[in-house]
């Protein structure tokens, strides 16, 4: 982590991590590495912005969530995106084959919108040959990438 474009938030109680936040600020031309998106409109405002922050792993205890703590952490990584520059906030959010979004509540409080959803997206994401081994189908993962963003002016 010593990329000053990426950065980890980790939450803490009595001393004991209970959740993190791993995030990366990015120019647009590095949207194929970072998010891989089809041609799509969700991509052309991608590459409309000048820095793009990516909310990349979220994750809270077992046992923790439910708190605020997933709230905290992304608000807190979405200001400090913003600070380095970002006019776009964005994550791709797993959605389960049986449409949940684990997430869904903590992106809409911070006012990203649900967009494309991709099936079988994480495979994608994995260099195992039989695809990405999901906890809830198997491999290959037949789960969707979700891609939900917010766009900022230039001076927020």
């Amino acid at each position: 982590m010593d990329d000053p474009e990426q950065f980890c938030n980790v939450a803490s109680a009595d001393g004991v991590p209970v959740g993190f936040a791993v995030c990366r600020m990015f120019p647009p031309e590095e949207e194929p590495d970072a998010l891989g998106l089809p041609d799509c409109p969700e991509r052309d405002e991608v590459m409309r912005q000048r820095k793009i922050g990516l909310l990349d792993s979220v994750s809270i205890k077992e046992g923790m969530k439910g708190r605020g703590i997933g709230t905290l952490l992304c608000g807190r990584s979405a200001e400090e995106m913003l600070a380095g520059g970002c006019t776009m906030i964005c994550a791709m959010a797993w959605k389960s084959v049986s449409g949940k979004t684990n997430i869904a509540g903590v992106l809409t409080g911070m006012g990203l919108s649900e967009t494309i959803a991709l099936r079988g997206y994480w495979n994608r994401m994995v260099s195992s040959p039989g695809g990405h081994n999901c906890p809830i189908c198997g491999a290959p993962c037949q789960c969707f990438g979700v891609f939900w963003y917010r766009t900022y002016p230039d001076d927020a």
